[in-house]
This record gives C-alpha cells, structure tokens and sequence, in this order.
C-alpha cells in the first residue's frame, strides 16, 4: 500500500530525514517511535506531501504520490498533524465535515452526516456534535480532529476505511487521558483490521507494544530498527535509542510494560 524509498528531508544544510525507505502494507499498523528531533513528523510531512523540496520516492497503492489526482489522493489518504490548529467557531460536526469535502459531488449529504456522525461515535465524542470546538479541551479537539481524518476515507455510512485508505496519524494520543488513549487506538486498530494502512508517530511505547503491528524506530533522521514489538521494544536498545535506563517487564499473555528509571 504505502512504499517509502530513499526519503532525505533537509532543512538548513541538516538533513532531518536521511535515506529513509520502508513499506506497509493493507491491513498494518505501523507505529513510528524515537526520541525528539529524529525526524518522525518531518518523514510524515514527506509522505503525506506538505514537504515537497524533498529527495526519494513514496509511492501509495502502486502509484507515486505525484501521479495522483488531488481529489482522488486526498479520498484515500488522511493526514492527523501533530498540532492542529483552530481558529474558527466551527461546530464539532461542521470541523469534522471538512473531512468530506474530498467526496462533494459524489456522496449525497445524507451519506456525509451519517459518515460524521459514524467518525465521532468512532472516537467517544457522539454527544459533541452540536458543540463549538472552540470550547473543546486540548484532548477533546485531538479526537475531533482525528475523527475529521476517519470521516475523509470511510467510502460509505456504517463502513470502516478499508483497503486502499492510508491514515497518517503524528502523536494521536498526546493530549489524550488513559481512557481516551484507548478508544483513540482502539479506533485506529479496528480501522487497520478492516484493510486500511495506519502509520502513526507515538511517543507513549506502551500503546505502540499493545497496538501496533510493527514498530519502526528513527534516531538522527534514519530507520535504526523495523519488526514485530517484542523484538524492537527490548531493554537494552530502547536505552540506547533514549539515552535512559528503561525496564521492559515481560509476562506471559500480557503485552510488553515498559518502565523508564
């Protein structure tokens, strides 16, 4: 689904992505993880196209993103930012709806409010449709936000995004508390497990062991790890990645607990 090669981000004559390659298929949930200032958000920003002065190839369900028609790309991929900025007093509904203005002239008004609403129940935020998100806390607007990128690649009312849909999600949960943290990833899990592909930059490890497919880690702008959690999430590399003690207290039929001291 998504093919990343030789990806080189520079900014300043410092490269913040260097040599970057690596595929997801349909179906993965890949988590991307490493300390501040590896370059995660820069390799999403040059994937998803808001970077565009940058070297290598990233090609999504066998075209190149060049290759794409605008409309057309932005019906199958969705872009999460880190940060998301909002200024406007919009409704949750009406923020959310923006996700769909991709599908205008091919899905009926019904459809796209059934899809919004189906996009907020999806992220525990049903009961704030009618709410200004201007009076939405950091984590409610997080999850609104990550509704409106659900809401852009569902195809249809009462249909997850499938196959063919690539969801970029930069630190999801950051905002989020322990609850939401799980109904966020949650969502995202159920949406991979249906075909989509879901990239996500995490910082919490324990979400990224209990969640993801793979784990891919960045240190200094390149891929310094890339498999199943159990293999990456392993004491003594997540010390050296970190630069911190960190415990990795395995038990049986759990999933990894990961303790920094």
């Amino acid at each position: 689904m998504l093919e990343v090669s030789g990806v080189t981000v520079e900014r300043r004559g410092r490269a913040l992505v260097d040599g970057v390659g690596f595929r997801a298929g349909a179906g993965e949930f890949v988590a991307l993880i490493g300390p501040n200032g590896a370059g995660k958000s820069s390799l999403l920003k040059a994937i998803s196209g808001e970077w565009r002065d940058v070297g290598g190839t990233v090609a999504i369900a066998g075209r190149s993103r060049g290759q794409w028609p605008p409309k057309a790309l932005a019906r199958q991929v969705a872009v999460m930012a880190q940060s998301p900025d909002m200024r406007f007093d919009f409704t949750v509904s009406e923020l959310v709806g923006l996700g769909r203005a991709p599908h205008r002239g091919e899905s009926a008004p019904s459809a796209d409010r059934a899809i919004v609403a189906d996009a907020l129940a999806a992220v525990g935020m049903a009961g704030f449709a009618g709410r200004s998100v201007l009076q939405l806390s950091g984590g409610e607007r997080q999850r609104v936000f990550l509704a409106k990128a659900i809401a852009q690649v569902t195809p249809a009312p009462g249909v997850l995004p499938g196959a063919g849909s690539l969801m970029l999600l930069d630190e999801p949960t950051s905002a989020l508390d322990l609850a939401q943290q799980l109904t966020a990833m949650g969502a995202a899990r159920r949406i991979a497990d249906n075909g989509a592909t879901v990239l996500a930059v995490l910082h919490d490890l324990n979400l990224a062991a209990g969640f993801a497919d793979r784990i891919m880690v960045m240190t200094r702008g390149r891929l310094a790890a890339d498999g199943p959690p159990n293999e990456v999430l392993t004491a003594e590399q997540l010390s050296a990645w970190y630069g911190c003690t960190v415990r990795v207290d395995r038990r049986a039929g759990d999933t990894a607990r990961l303790i920094s001291i």
